[in-house]
């Protein structure tokens, strides 16, 4: 009987470590894209608070900050303040955006700090 591999088990075991590979490569590449995806919303979230706190105090929020793009409007309902900023930025997978709302109660009162 001889010892050793035969060159069948040798491509089957190459094989098997060729898709294991691949496998890995594809789990890393996702894991990138997702950090990367994370990082630019939690940057646009800051970008928006920074901006809703600048138009809750009466002052102007930047329009934009490289590659981010803000859009702002207040309106007024029920006496109140309702504050809008929009964050646009494109990303690997296409432009994305995140919209967020602040209500500003007219009465100081009812404030939440």
């Amino acid at each position: 009987m001889r010892r050793g591999f035969s060159l069948v088990e040798a491509l089957i075991s190459l094989v098997i470590l060729a898709v294991v590979l691949l496998v890995l490569g594809a789990s890393i590449m996702m894991s990138h894209a997702m950090a990367m995806r994370t990082s630019q919303q939690e940057n646009a979230l800051w970008l928006a608070g920074e901006a809703l706190d600048a138009l809750e105090r009466g002052g102007l929020p930047p329009s934009s900050i490289h590659p981010y793009s803000l859009s702002c409007s207040s309106q007024d309902v029920s006496g109140d303040r309702v504050l809008v900023v929009v964050v646009s930025w494109d990303s690997a997978s296409g432009a994305r955006s995140l919209r967020f709302e602040r209500v500003v109660p007219s009465d100081p009162a009812l404030k939440v700090n």
